[in-house]
């Protein structure tokens, strides 16, 4: 598609007639440049058969009378008073005038740009193309001040020194033509309400209109283009005699101004058009779930066992997002700038400006050892968010050295999420009201228990469950005398001791303990050893809670806890959460032995509480020592547990009906190609 060959959009007006009818002939939904609404019908209806006009242009309005599908693929251009840069090539841009210079392309600081002056220097000898502050005898005479003034200088310098380099951002990264999509691939749309002809424009549309309607207009006061050869005139002489002093000119300014208005519209039509094609404009996800907040970050989310529950470290570049209006109030209060100093750092759209971060590290420092508690919240945020507690109130104490988000592994139930590529995001409330609100009524410091139950939210997790379990089965050996102390809280730490090895409590009438369960309940501040391995997690979490003066002295003590459940297993044992073969085939083996089990009854509503017995039956007889009881307390689900190697049991189809014939196959011990479509139905990654 040769983008000179396209008919040409002249007029931002869509309709001629307030019933909205006639679209306008040379606008943006114009039959003429785009082909007819209805199949084989021109405009005025004078031409409407296909097979007496077919492929005729009418010579009343001038439409022809052909497919309507053209309205799906074909183009136009808008021809634009003032060149513009080509959207995916800004960046190139910026590689060219150097970061800090960006604010030039920018349409939104153009009232800013004229404020200040920048001058363009060229050599010729490297064909070299750089900005400067300061004025002197090898620049180009000419006081850049805006998006114009720039293309003036790319453009002097591509014809007066012959560069190469601004040849080519010349003819490749600007243009004085923009492209129209066709119409009915955007979606405004006339509808009746109430009697009333009703239009609704598309937000593209909207922005097509707007750039014509400023196109046209100026064009009355400047003509079809800007006069860039005189510019050029002048600069030459200046050039050709070394006059030695910079053109300023108040009219350029102007130009420059308005040139912003092309730019500003193309970008904005540009990356809604890129946004409608990457799927995110639908209703849903624009207006509700695609939200964009200015004080928002998102990353991947990793786990640091050093945090407490109520507390994250972000990456350097969400801590700038997040926090940059408390950077802006540094730099004022402590640091003097001035408003249009700060005018700068709030227009720009670059976060990485290097010239604007100089003082961030000493802001890091200052925020983090002077900052009250409640200007360091976030909102923590895991999609899907089903309640309250999956969006977190936490304070943020840290900067990582990743671009990832770090949190406590006491905080992962309630977000529901994992550390295998899981993201979460972060958003930050700058109200007064607002953060004291948060502070007062949602801090995840101040939330111990669920609101529904007497259950805690932060539990020890992964690892540390196992290690809690192997500490906790544990039962003194008989045959071993036992060692005496007076107090449980006299037992040292022995890398060596059997964990099995006896310990008597005089305090305690006597008693003998194992040494795992004395560890585990001195870990857990105890003066008696009151959790066994009937106790859960969740039990540990009520020790801690009942042994703690406050909410931050029991989150201490938790995750005091949980380092040293993960220090045992990292030190004392080199078993982790594994699935182990040998006594899965063992347990597996006598399933297949077990009748009953083999032949559940084809009516899921008697053979559910014959196979539920069954399961339970196979688990208690497990062995204390076996690595899958172990696994079974501490993470490993008891259905999947039964799927993988007593049986399967009965399904579910895809319309969530439970299927009468039960599945006597098991995961590790093979399935029969029906048996695999048969239960596929009822997983996430199943066949649909």
């Amino acid at each position: 598609m040769n983008i000179n060959d396209l008919k040409e959009v002249t007029s931002g007006s869509l309709f001629t007639d307030k019933q909205f009818s006639q679209p306008d002939p040379n606008g943006i939904l114009s039959e003429v440049l785009f082909g007819p609404i209805n199949n084989y019908k021109c405009s005025c209806g004078n031409y409407n058969s296909k097979s007496l006009y077919a492929e005729q242009t009418c010579p009343k309005c001038g439409v022809k009378c052909t497919t309507n599908d053209l309205r799906y693929k074909t183009f136009a251009k808008i021809n634009l008073l003032f060149p513009i840069i080509k959207r995916p090539k800004q960046e190139a841009i910026i590689k060219i005038i150097k970061r800090q210079y960006k604010n030039l392309i920018d349409p939104i600081q153009s009232d800013f740009n004229k404020s200040i002056l920048i001058f363009m220097k060229y050599n010729d000898t490297t064909d070299e193309i750089k900005l400067v502050n300061n004025y002197d005898s090898d620049c180009i005479p000419l006081a850049i001040t805006g998006l114009y003034s720039l293309y003036l200088c790319f453009y002097i310098t591509s014809v007066y020194y012959g560069s190469t380099l601004a040849s080519i951002v010349i003819k490749e990264y600007f243009t004085n033509t923009f492209l129209v999509t066709p119409p009915d691939t955007r979606s405004t749309l006339v509808a009746t309400e109430d009697g009333n002809t009703v239009l609704y424009k598309s937000e593209v549309d909207d922005l097509y209109a707007n750039l014509l309607n400023i196109n046209v207009y100026n064009k009355t006061n400047f003509g079809e283009l800007v006069n860039t050869q005189s510019y050029y005139d002048m600069v030459k002489i200046s050039l050709d005699n070394n006059s030695g002093f910079p053109i300023i000119d108040e009219t350029l300014k102007m130009l420059d101004n308005v040139s912003s208005y092309f730019q500003y519209y193309c970008n904005r039509i540009h990356d809604h058009i890129n946004s409608s094609l990457s799927g995110k404009e639908g209703l849903i996800r624009r207006d509700l779930l695609g939200k964009t907040i200015d004080f928002s970050s998102r990353a991947i989310v990793t786990c640091s066992p050093e945090l407490l529950a109520f507390q994250v470290k972000i990456p350097r570049t969400s801590f700038i997002k997040l926090f940059y209006l408390e950077y802006s109030r540094f730099l004022k209060v402590y640091k003097g700038f001035v408003v249009d100093q700060l005018r700068i750092l709030v227009k720009r759209s670059d976060l990485e400006l290097e010239s604007t971060l100089d003082f961030l590290d000493e802001f890091i420092d200052w925020f983090f050892k002077n900052s009250q508690l409640k200007q360091r919240l976030l909102i923590l945020n895991r999609v899907p968010s089903l309640w309250k507690f999956s969006i977190p109130i936490v304070e943020v104490v840290g900067i990582n050295n990743n671009d990832a988000i770090s949190v406590s592994p006491m905080i992962i139930d309630g977000l529901n999420m994992d550390f295998d590529g899981d993201t979460a995001s972060l958003f930050k409330i700058h109200d007064n009201q607002a953060q004291e609100e948060l502070l007062n009524e949602s801090f995840y410091l101040n939330n111990i228990k669920h609101d529904h139950n007497e259950d805690f939210l932060s539990v020890i997790k992964n690892e540390a469950i196992f290690a809690f379990f192997t500490l906790a089965m544990t039962e003194p050996d008989p045959e071993i005398a036992p060692i005496k102390i007076n107090k449980l809280s006299e037992v040292t730490l022995v890398y060596d001791l059997d964990l099995n090895y006896p310990i008597q409590i005089s305090d305690l009438n006597n008693k003998i303990y194992s040494y795992g369960i004395c560890l585990l309940n001195k870990w857990l501040y105890n003066k008696i050893p009151t959790i066994t391995a009937k106790n859960n997690a969740q039990d540990c979490s009520k020790v801690i809670y009942n042994n703690s003066i406050n909410n931050r002295d029991y989150h201490e003590k938790l995750i005091e806890f949980n380092k040293n459940l993960n220090w045992f297993i990292a030190t004392h044992t080199t078993q982790t959460l594994s699935f182990e073969l040998d006594e899965s085939c063992g347990v597996l083996a006598n399933c297949l032995e077990n009748t009953i089990l083999k032949n559940l009854p084809e009516n899921p509503y008697i053979g559910y509480y014959i196979y539920n017995c069954l399961v339970d039956q196979t688990i208690k007889n497990l062995p204390k020592d076996y690595n899958l009881t172990k696994l079974l307390k501490s993470k490993f689900k008891r259905e999947q547990f039964a799927r993988s190697v007593i049986s399967i049991g009965y399904v579910a189809d895809e319309l969530n009906h439970v299927y009468h014939k039960p599945i006597n196959a098991t995961l590790l011990g093979g399935l029969t190609e029906e048996d695999f479509f048969l239960t596929s139905i009822g997983t996430r990654k199943g066949l649909q």
